[in-house]
């Protein structure tokens, strides 16, 4: 026979598992992702490079490359976020350049470099370990 007793008892530790499960979520912290978009360049062509395959935006010699991005959710205003070049050479992707975009109270950040030797690259920005997509370019 379940007594009044009893049934607080029972009810008491379901609600406080319940509280438990809701809590659990509550504090779990979100995942990020950074994304990153080239702008400008003459237009989009299949290409590949050091073995990957993909979409390459086109620039000349002496163009500059424009990025925009956003890491969710949203870091401090002012946190850095690296912008990561990379050159196929010899069929290996190689170091190129390094460089800081700064975000915004949205997360937003953006920038440019310029471009002065023809080649086939990768561009990524990276924010505390979380990697956007690669985003191939080929300078003629």
């Amino acid at each position: 026979m379940i007594t009044s007793r009893t049934r607080r008892t029972l009810l008491g530790g379901a609600a406080a598992a319940a509280l438990l499960a809701v809590g659990g979520v509550a504090y779990a912290i979100p995942s990020s992702t950074v994304t990153l978009h080239l702008g400008g360049g003459d237009s989009v062509s299949a290409n590949r490079a050091c073995g990957e395959s993909g979409s390459f935006t086109n620039y000349r010699k002496g163009d500059r490359v424009y990025f925009a991005g956003n890491v969710t959710p949203a870091p401090p205003q002012g946190s850095k976020v690296a912008i990561l070049v990379r050159i196929c050479q010899d069929g290996k992707w190689e170091y190129g350049r390094e460089q800081t975009a700064i975000s915004r109270p949205n997360g937003n950040f953006r920038g440019s470099f310029k471009v002065d030797a023809p080649s086939k690259c990768f561009v990524r920005a990276l924010y505390k370990k979380v990697k956007s997509s690669k985003a191939y370019f080929h300078v003629r």
